[in-house]
């Protein structure tokens, strides 16, 4: 398990499911996500590299933007929402088709049972992630 995976797919959800609105007023602080960014990496006994998750602001959720992912299932973006419902967070995955080799994203997330899969993305860009969401943070 890398660092990148650690933070994205463990020490969030974990926050975010024990406790929302303190972990989304947390993430809106650069200095805590850093901090908790580094701890994910002394976990794994490696030193951060020159670049960071950062967390932007999309009123309906936040999207925290990760380090480009190197390894399935790394994600590309967490997306945690705000208001309404707040039973899931939402991923983009590095994966492999099965069939090519070829790296593909894939959409997911993460609830209070466990992990879950919603298929391909058409693309990884962040439009795209940002379009998909609008469809299931309604």
């Amino acid at each position: 398990m890398t660092a990148h995976y650690l933070f994205a797919h463990r020490m969030l959800p974990g926050l975010y499911f024990s406790d929302h609105e303190t972990t989304l007023a947390h993430l809106r602080d650069d200095a805590w996500v850093k901090k908790l960014w580094r701890h994910a990496h002394i976990h794994r006994q490696r030193p951060p590299g020159p670049n960071q998750p950062r967390c932007l602001d999309m009123k309906s959720f936040l999207l925290v933007i990760m380090p480009r992912p190197e390894e399935s299932p790394e994600a590309f973006f967490v997306a945690l929402p705000v208001g309404g419902s707040k039973d899931a967070i939402y991923t983009l995955e590095l994966s492999e088709d099965f069939e090519t080799g070829e790296p593909v994203g894939i959409r997911g997330g993460w609830n209070s049972q466990g992990h879950f899969n919603y298929g391909a993305s058409p693309d990884c860009s962040l439009d795209t992630f940002t379009s998909w969401l609008a469809t299931r943070l309604v």
